[in-house]
C-alpha cells in the first residue's frame, strides 16, 4: 500500500467525524434563512470555516513534524501516545458536553442586522464562520489529530497536500451540503433545511457527545494497539 493510501486511511475517519458539527450546521442554515445576502454570506462563512480549519491542520502538521524530528522513539510510538492523550481528552469533553446546561443553538442576534455593503457582509460572515469553527472543539481536536498524522507521515509533499485537500473538503461537508442544497434547489431548500435545523437543535448535545465518545475510544484503541 502506498504512503498516500495509508495516510488517507488514517485521516478519513477523523475527517468524517470532524464533519459532524451541529452548531456549525445550525449556523449556516440560519445564515441562509435570514441574511439579506444569503449566497454571499454563505460563501463568506465557508471561507472563514476553511481558514480556521487550515490553521488547525497546519498546527497539527507542525507538531507531528516536530515530534518526528525531536523524539528518540519511533514516530509511530510517539503518535500513539498523542492519539491516546487526544482520545482521553475527547472522552472527558463528551462527559462535559452531556452535563452542560443551556442551549447549543447559535444566537440569531449575531446573524441579524443590515450591513452597508456586500464587502462588510462578506467580512462579517467570514469572521463568524472562523469563530464558530474555532470554538467547535470536537471538530478542531479531530482536525488537529489528522494534521498530526500528516506531519508524522513520511509521505511526500504532494501526497500531504492532497490529503489536506481531502481533509478540508470532507470536514466542510457540514457547510458544503446546505450551500449546495440552497444553490441547486432555492425554492425547496428552506423547507428541507428548516426540518434539519429543528432536529439538530433538539439533538445536537447528544449527537456531539456521541461523536466525542466514539472518536475518543477510536483514538485510544488506535494508540493502545501500537503501544501494546
Amino acid at each position: 500500500m502506498s504512503e498516500l493510501s495509508t495516510l488517507l486511511l488514517d485521516i478519513l475517519p477523523l475527517a468524517f467525524g470532524a464533519a459532524v458539527s451541529p452548531t456549525v450546521l445550525i449556523g449556516i442554515i440560519l445564515i441562509l434563512s435570514i441574511s439579506d445576502r444569503p449566497k454571499l454570506s454563505g460563501i463568506a462563512f465557508y471561507f472563514g470555516s476553511m481558514i480556521i480549519l487550515l490553521i488547525v491542520a497546519a498546527a497539527g502538521i507542525l507538531l507531528g513534524k516536530g515530534v518526528a524530528v525531536a523524539s528518540s522513539k519511533p514516530p509511530s510510538v510517539t503518535s500513539a501516545y498523542l492519539d491516546l492523550a487526544i482520545g482521553i481528552f475527547l472522552i472527558l469533553l463528551g462527559i462535559w458536553r452531556i452535563n452542560k446546561k443551556g442551549s447549543d443553538t447559535p444566537d440569531k442576534g449575531r446573524f441579524g442586522g443590515k450591513s452597508k455593503s456586500s464587502i462588510s457582509d462578506f467580512i462579517k460572515y467570514m469572521i463568524l464562520g472562523l469563530g464558530m469553527f474555532a470554538v467547535n472543539f470536537t471538530t478542531t481536536v479531530l482536525v488537529f489529530a489528522a494534521g498530526k498524522d500528516i506531519g508524522i507521515s513520511s509521505a511526500g509533499i504532494t501526497d500531504k497536500v492532497t490529503v489536506v485537500i481531502v481533509l478540508t473538503l470532507i470536514t466542510l461537508l457540514v457547510v458544503e451540503i446546505p450551500l449546495l442544497v440552497y444553490f441547486t434547489m432555492p425554492e425547496r431548500s428552506e423547507k428541507l433545511l428548516n426540518v434539519l435545523n429543528v432536529w439538530m437543535q433538539k439533538n445536537s448535545r447528544y449527537l456531539m457527545a456521541a461523536v466525542m465518545f466514539v472518536f475518543g475510544i477510536y483514538l485510544m484503541v488506535k494508540g493502545v494497539r501500537v503501544l501494546f
